[in-house]
């Protein structure tokens, strides 16, 4: 009993370590035995942000593309389509001419005809001897050529160097209202050295070149060229 203690009064008893047991103590203070390190455990919270929808920017793009394609497409279409497709049938009259079989001339046709024939993507020809009864010694050796044609004035002057190699003074001439292009040069024939005029016209569907013959001026073998593809040429 403690002075001044109640003689009633239960001894209290000690109090408890909250401390006690709760992490090994090191019984040496000398020692180099560390205590274990504390693991705290986070929660980590994912917040979710509202994504910005890409599809309608894909769509648009898209659009766009579709538009720029089909106002391409558009294009070439109506471009073409006024010229490609297109058939060219000789009848035995043709703008003032008559359809013949002169020997001399048939033969340098059908081997200008094998040339033609001969080029990629050719879907039809056409050779004709056309002369005129008037002027017997005019006369006009006729080929042409239907196909698919990208570039018209990049190509005619190709095919007139396959008709002739020997060309002199090219001259172009207004195509008139079906469009397309329309060259001539002089030559000269070389079977018998006489003097030609070589005319051609190009467009996307028809290739068509005149070989003129009696000495004719430039001018009116254009012209004349011109009523022959009035006359011979059919498109769609």
């Amino acid at each position: 009993m403690y002075p001044g203690q109640d003689p009633h009064h239960e001894p209290l008893t000690p109090s408890s370590d909250p401390w006690a047991a709760s992490a090994p103590i090191p019984t040496n203070p000398g020692s180099t035995q560390r205590m274990p390190p504390v693991v705290v455990e986070r929660e980590v919270v994912y917040v979710e942000r509202q994504r910005r929808r890409a599809w309608p920017w894909v769509l648009g793009v898209l659009g766009a593309l579709v538009l720029c394609c089909c106002g391409a497409g558009g294009f070439v279409i109506n471009h073409l389509g006024g010229q490609y497709p297109a058939q060219v049938h000789v009848t035995n009259e043709v703008a003032g001419l008559t359809k013949t079989k002169n020997g001399a001339y048939q033969l340098a046709a059908a081997a200008v005809q094998a040339q033609i024939r001969s080029q990629p993507g050719v879907e039809g020809s056409e050779v004709a001897v056309l002369e005129d009864a008037a002027h017997p010694a005019q006369g006009v050796i006729f080929l042409s050529a239907t196909r698919l044609i990208w570039d018209p004035k990049a190509e005619l002057d190709n095919s007139i160097r396959l008709m002739d190699t020997d060309l002199r003074n090219p001259t172009t001439f207004d195509p008139g209202p079906m469009g397309g292009y329309l060259k001539c040069a002089d030559s000269t024939d070389s079977n018998d050295n006489k003097p030609v005029v070589v005319c051609a016209w190009i467009d996307h569907g028809s290739l068509g070149i005149g070989i003129f013959y009696g000495n004719r001026p430039m001018p009116e073998c254009a012209k004349k060229l011109l009523d022959i593809r009035a006359a011979v040429l059919k498109r769609g």
